[in-house]
């Protein structure tokens, strides 16, 4: 405890600053901007005009569950009104579209009323509606709903963020204690300097107030929000995000890996709203991106120096900014934080230490917990790798080590793999597409752009570059290989023209630049256009696994990695002398910052951005998984009502919960043919139950039946009988539990071994130390 009170008296300052930010947080807990508020002036409200009366409707608004106000107000006196406040995509029990959630009459000559009303489950289309004459439709200025009470506590994450500044700089200071000299110390404040500016830069768009749209953006918030919703709901790991498509359900976790989103998630439980939670994810990968390059460039490289400027030259490369901020592609961005570090494990089993094989497994499972289309590039990368050190598959430990990572990383991800296998057998629309590749090629010009100059454009067929989204990978990379590849050329054993003794391990640094530049230069000619994408597509196997990239250019994360390798290397050894070799360093690291801040100043200068939380639409899903073989966005247009085959079917007791929905009915003349069409988009893991009815639940337990896909890709029901009550919940399969419970198993035992292992060390590190002593 007297180390700790020492570093707080001597780092003052630090904790003073995190301690005003709790309590800024703590009184700012319950301000205004804590309640939830949409406001429409009368130009934003629609107006229907019919025979005798007039409608004057606002836009759909998003509300969570609580309790809210909403307000009309008028410019001058008037008729009597009838002010309502709808949920469009309700339904009640008998079936009828539409739920009044509260209303009052407006008497003539009042300027203003308002009405409260509870929402219980979070409803995503509800909207105000006035009746009126059209004369005193004129004379509205404004409706407004409020929450009665705060909903959001963003001020929660810089509170968190003060308690863990706190907490790490005191145990690093409690672990460090004395070991290392004041030289040392400098030393690390700078590498820690240096990786936090670069972090903040690549989150400078975070920084403002808005929240700027990316091509995914809508979905990867839904999906924030899904997850959320499923762990209130009882799930655990969620697999079914049920208040996804207009409530009609979407299994978006069996197919997109969401094992980082659940840290927004649980802020989002927390009180923190969607669009902060959004933030603070993107500011922790820039974080993260930040330690793990900087640590694994370190030992790939094995210089801290040139480990650094690779690792500034990463984060700030410009196709990483671009899938953050452009694409807003969470999970290939995800992804590329753990690149680096599979990079130097994957060495250290073929070159370097074997043992370390753990390190492979771990780097290899964050990416199938990020992105699947990632998880095929680096396996295709590790392949690479393999065949050009063909000395390797001669080395009984190190293939022994290459098992044991294998096996450990499917062991971990059996939890993502079983439902994901047992999902595909199914015809998603996903499985029938064909991209053909060569539609989405690149110009050189593009790639050798400085900045990408059109942040928020899509991206378009080959034979469109105008207004296309940026695709370059950054004069900072291209310089710095321009650089590595004229010292390569022009540095021999014997007699170089530069510097060799300027830095230790120049010949390895050479294999991994070279091998890096290829790499690279590998990945950027599968972007062009001249690449015969029809011809390898054609190719049976080969063609299907290069398919799913959908784009050539998202093999751009190869040279985003690799060539930051090379640059760094290229702007390290490039200069003859000491001086000028520390100026070239510098302006490496000034390259990768000039670019990024070119491209992040026009990405928030040009982007259409969403000022309020408030005005973000948060039903915009993906709807690659549903069935094939239809629609499948048809659901859309549709509420969420049932529906049945045969026309003057009753529906009665309907119930439509998160997961679930229940309803009895009577249906006259039954077939085999007729069916019902339930609002929940198809998911093999729904269970459906059928039953009498009757109160007597020894008489009639209910019986399970099979359920099947519309032409729409909503779940289908064939009634057993003439009438019932049919049950629908969504319960994960025996297999699924089993895969949980290995995974589970297995990190823990992982876990155990390490801690083991670490304190055996630290035994035989002290009798060691007493022996030579003795």
């Amino acid at each position: 405890m007297s180390r700790l009170a020492e570093c707080i008296k001597r780092y003052w300052l630090l904790y003073f600053i995190c301690l005003g930010v709790i309590i800024w947080g703590i009184v700012s807990w319950n301000t205004s901007s804590s309640f939830y508020e949409r406001a429409f002036q009368k130009e934003a409200l629609t107006i229907s005009e019919e025979v005798e009366q007039c409608y004057v409707v606002s836009p759909d608004v998003y509300l969570e569950p609580g309790e809210y106000v909403a307000f009309l107000a008028l410019s001058a006196g008037h008729g009597n009104m009838e002010f309502t406040v709808y949920d469009t995509y309700g339904v009640s029990r008998d079936n009828e579209t539409g739920i009044v959630l509260g209303s009052f009459v407006l008497e003539a000559g009042s300027d203003a009323g308002s009405i409260s009303f509870s929402v219980e489950q979070e409803m995503k289309h509800v909207h105000m509606q006035l009746t009126c004459s059209e004369d005193d439709a004129e004379l509205i200025s404004e409706i407004k709903v409020r929450s009665a009470e705060p909903i959001y506590h963003d001020s929660l994450v810089w509170i968190l963020l003060a308690l863990l500044v706190m907490a790490v700089f005191s145990v690093y200071t409690l672990w460090s204690g004395d070991k290392s000299d004041a030289e040392e110390k400098r030393k690390r404040l700078v590498i820690v300097g240096v990786l936090l500016l670069a972090a903040v830069i690549a989150s400078l768009p975070i920084f403002y107030q808005t929240i700027y749209w990316g091509h995914d953006i809508w979905f990867h918030l839904s999906r924030i929000d899904g997850i959320a919703q499923g762990i209130l709901n009882g799930q655990f790991p969620v697999r079914m995000h049920s208040n996804g498509n207009h409530g009609f359900g979407y299994a978006s976790s069996v197919f997109y890996p969401e094992f980082f989103l659940y840290i927004p998630a649980v802020l989002r439980i927390l009180g923190v709203s969607t669009y902060m939670a959004y933030k603070t994810l993107l500011v922790g990968m820039n974080l993260a991106a930040a330690v793990i390059a900087y640590y694994s460039f370190s030992k790939l490289l094995k210089s801290r120096k040139i480990g650094l400027l690779a690792a500034v030259l990463y984060i700030l490369s410009l196709y990483r900014l671009i899938n953050l901020y452009t694409r807003a592609a969470v999970g290939e961005s995800l992804a590329m934080v753990f690149f680096p570090l599979l990079m130097w494990a994957v060495y250290e089993i073929v070159r370097g230490n074997e043992e370390k094989w753990l390190w492979t497994a771990a780097a290899y499972t964050c990416i199938i917990q990020s992105h699947v289309i990632s998880v095929v590039l680096a396996a295709i990368c590790i392949l690479i790798y393999l065949l050009c050190n063909p000395g390797f598959f001669r080395k009984k430990k190190r293939l022994i080590a290459m098992g044991k990572a294998a096996g450990t990383t499917l062991l971990l991800n059996l939890w993502f793999f079983i439902p994901l296998l047992t999902h595909i057998r199914y015809p998603y629309f996903s499985t029938e597409m064909n991209y053909r590749m060569r539609d989405g090629s690149l110009y050189l010009n593009q790639l050798l752009a400085v900045t990408g100059f059109q942040p928020q454009a899509l991206s378009m067929d080959l034979g469109e570059a105008a207004g296309e989204m940026p695709y370059a990978v950054g004069f900072g990379l291209l310089a710095g290989a321009a650089l590595f590849l004229v010292w390569y050329l022009l540095e021999n054993n014997e007699k170089g023209y530069f510097n060799k003794g300027s830095h230790s391990g120049v010949g390895l640094h050479r294999k991994i630049g070279i091998f890096c530049l290829w790499m690279s230069i590998g990945a950027v000619v599968m972007t062009l256009y001249p690449f015969p994408w029809d011809m390898v597509q054609g190719i049976p196997g080969l063609g299907k696994v290069l398919g799913i990239f959908q784009y050539p250019w998202r093999f751009l994360s190869v040279p985003a990695l690799f060539l930051s390798v090379t640059a760094a290397l290229g702007f390290s050894y490039f200069c003859i002398k000491a001086e000028a070799g520390r100026i070239m360093y510098a302006a490496g690291v000034a390259a990768a910052v000039f670019c990024a801040l070119l491209y992040l100043n026009v990405f928030c200068e040009d982007s259409v951005y969403f000022l309020n939380r408030e005005e973000m639409p948060m039903d915009k899903y993906d709807y690659m998984y549903t069935m094939a073989d239809g629609n499948w966005g048809a659901f859309q247009q549709r509420n969420n009502q049932l529906e049945a085959s045969r026309p003057g079917t009753v529906f009665t007791e309907f119930e439509h919960g998160y997961g679930h929905v229940s309803f009895r009915y009577v249906m006259d003349d039954r077939t085999e043919e007729d069916y019902f069409e339930v609002p929940l988009i198809f998911d093999p893991d729904y269970r459906i139950i059928y039953s009498t009815g009757s109160k007597d639940k020894e008489y009639d337990s209910g019986r399970e039946i099979e359920g099947g896909w519309s032409s729409n890709s909503l779940l289908t029901v064939s009634p057993p009988e003439n009438e019932g009550v049919i049950t629908v919940d969504y319960r994960l399969p025996w297999y699924d539990r089993v895969g949980d419970l290995l995974s589970l198993v297995t990190l823990l035992g992982l876990l155990g071994g390490v801690v083991w292992h670490r304190k055996h060390c630290r035994v035989n590190k002290g009798q060691g130390t007493e022996k030579r002593n003795g």
